[in-house]
This record gives structure tokens, C-alpha cells and sequence, in this order.
């Protein structure tokens, strides 16, 4: 890859780190719109490290899609036999604005936590190469277990791609003795970015590369999430047909995970619905693009309040406006809320 001069870039990431910690608060990282290949492939990239994001705005290459990958790329290498890093590392993403073209965050984890509170994550792909997708799962065996967890609350999720992808853990045939666990909560999946016709059309919740629900390597446990309409697709595994059918449809998705796993799922025309259509341009895309509209059910979802992000609170991409509201939460085999206290050894 080339800059527009002519030159190859000089970094992978924006922001780099490997161990220690990152934390950054109302930052606005954006790539430029004329420059195509000025942007380097990720905007920040922790390996073995914490990333904490408060209040920030990520806006990943608007033209350039296969050179930039993501936003974020997130990696942990698994523990070796009997031991574990002396803190396990963590994403942590609050009050935040995420969105680009091709991936949100890509996590390839061998152990950790992803913690993500009232964030907007909206990824436009291209319908075709480019796959837009918000989460980009790639867990990494610990001997025959799947040490990471996604812990989300209050997250609206907007994807030309899936909302969750989750790709096998290569290493074994077998089943592993513990998945990769999704704790999801009062979010919403609203409506994809449409720029060009094509775009959207396959829009998914979760879908599956490789044998990832036959090894038994992902468990859902949902709660009080909405899915709108134009995604047609609930979970696809590899070789499912694309487009909405019995086999990814809301039908299979329940057969799935039944009652215990996923309790109180808003589908539906009148569900889940924003209060505009969605800007067809970058430049028009804001937080408010993705409030719901006060007559879905959505708006009162969540115990008489809205579910996904409180986009008044995200308010483009800065809490020092006004913080979103500090989402409850219930008792769970996942990390809580609040940010672990970063280390003094950060490095870029």
C-alpha cells in the first residue's frame, strides 16, 4: 500500500501500545476524506494491553475501505499451561461514537474482557469485499478453553455486514470445556448504512465462520435487545443461505438459544425503528441519526426507557456536554462497568 505521495505508510495503527495501558477521554481521531491511502490500517492497536475509550469520536477512512481494516484491533495472547497474565487486560468503551467502513473492533483474544456502555458502533461495508461488521471476534484457545467475555449494555449497533461475527478457534476438532461468552443487554440493531444499492442487503445479528456453535465455542445471554426489520438475518453459520430464511431467521435464532439464553427480544415492524431515515453521506452521520423513534417499542424496551445508546448522551463523541446515563446492571459471570485504574507505563 501507498500514501498519496507515493510513500508505503509508516505505522499499522494511529495509536499503538503493547501492555501497559491507553486511556483516552473526548479524543476525536478521524481519517481524512481526500487522502485515500494516507490512513494506516488500524486507528489504535493494544496488544496484551488495556484500551480505555471515554466520551470519544473514532471515524474511521470514509473512501478507502481495503487499506484501513478498522477502527480497533484488540489482541491478548492466551496463557501458557498453569499461569495467566498478573491482570488480565481490557477494552473498555463508554460514551463513545465508532464508525467506518469495514470493522469496528476486531478482537483476536486469549483471554480478557471487552466492556462496552452507551456506544454507538455503525460500520458500512460494501456488500461484496468489504464486510462491515461492529464486533470481529477471533478467540484464541487456552488449551481447550476460550478465555475472553463481551459484556455490552446499551449499544446501538448498526451494520452493513453483522453486528457479531465470531470466527472458530482453529487448534482442535473437540468441543471446548468453556465458549466465549456474549453478555448483551438493552441494545439495539437498527437499520444498516446505505450509501449505494447493495449495501445492507445481508445484514445480520451473528454470523458464524467455521464450526463455532458445533465445538460449542459461543454462548448469547441476552436480555431486553431489539432487532429491526431490515436485518434480516438473526444467525447465519457458514454455508447457511444468505437473505432471510428458516434457517436464519428469528425461528432459528430462538430454536438456538432458547428462553434462558435470550429473554425479551424486541423484533418486528414495530419494534425497532429510528426517527429519520439514515444519512446516505458521511458528512451528514451524527449520533442523533441513530435515536429512535418515540412511537417504537424500542423507546420503552428497557423498563420504560429506551434501549441501544442514549445518543443525546454520546453527543458527538464527547461526554463533557453530557454524559450518558450510567446503565444499571444485573448480576453476571462478566466484568462490571467500571474502568479498571490505568498504569502509568503507556507507550505509542
Amino acid at each position: 500500500a501507498r500514501t498519496s505521495d507515493g510513500k508505503a505508510p509508516d505505522a499499522t495503527a494511529l495509536f499503538s501500545i503493547t501492555r501497559g495501558s491507553l486511556e483516552l477521554t473526548n479524543a476525536v481521531l478521524e481519517c481524512p476524506a481526500a487522502a485515500k491511502l494516507s490512513a494506516p490500517p488500524w486507528m489504535i492497536l493494544a496488544n496484551d494491553a488495556t484500551l480505555i475509550l471515554k466520551g470519544c469520536r473514532l471515524q474511521g477512512s470514509e473512501v478507502d475501505g481495503p487499506h484501513q481494516q478498522g477502527l480497533i484491533r484488540w489482541t491478548t495472547a492466551a496463557p501458557a499451561a498453569g499461569a495467566a497474565l498478573a491482570e488480565l487486560p481490557v477494552l473498555f468503551c463508554r460514551d463513545s461514537y465508532l464508525t467506518g467502513f469495514g470493522c469496528g473492533i476486531r478482537v483476536e483474544s486469549g483471554q480478557g474482557h471487552i466492556v462496552l456502555r452507551n456506544s454507538i458502533i455503525a460500520i458500512r461495508g460494501d456488500g461484496a469485499a468489504v464486510r462491515g461488521d461492529c464486533l470481529d471476534l477471533r478467540p484464541v484457545r487456552a488449551g481447550d478453553a476460550l478465555l475472553t467475555a463481551v459484556d455490552a449494555e446499551h449499544v446501538t449497533f448498526s451494520a452493513g455486514g453483522a453486528a457479531i461475527r465470531v470466527q472458530a478457534a482453529v487448534g482442535s476438532d473437540l468441543p471446548v470445556s468453556s465458549p466465549l461468552r456474549l453478555f448483551v443487554e438493552r441494545c439495539a440493531v437498527v437499520p444498516p448504512l446505505v450509501f449505494k444499492a447493495g449495501e445492507g442487503s445481508d445484514a445480520t445479528l451473528v454470523r458464524c465462520d467455521g464450526p463455532v456453535l458445533e465445538q460449542k465455542q459461543f454462548e448469547w445471554w441476552g436480555a431486553s435487545n431489539g432487532v429491526a426489520k431490515q436485518v434480516v438475518q438473526f444467525l447465519h453459520r457458514e454455508g447457511d443461505p444468505t437473505g432471510n430464511s428458516d434457517k436464519t431467521g428469528v425461528a432459528a435464532w430462538r430454536q438456538t438459544w432458547g428462553k434462558s439464553n435470550d429473554v425479551r427480544m424486541l423484533v418486528g415492524d414495530s419494534g425497532v425503528y429510528l426517527a429519520g431515515e439514515l444519512p446516505i453521506k458521511w458528512k451528514d452521520l451524527r449520533p442523533s441519526s441513530f435515536e429512535l423513534h418515540k412511537n417504537s417499542k424500542a423507546a420503552t424496551w428497557a423498563e420504560g426507557k429506551p434501549i441501544g445508546a442514549n445518543v443525546r448522551g454520546v453527543d458527538d463523541g464527547s461526554i463533557a456536554k453530557k454524559a450518558g446515563p450510567e446503565p444499571t446492571t444485573g448480576t453476571k459471570a462478566a466484568p462490571g462497568a467500571t474502568a479498571p485504574t490505568p498504569k502509568k507505563n503507556v507507550g505509542f
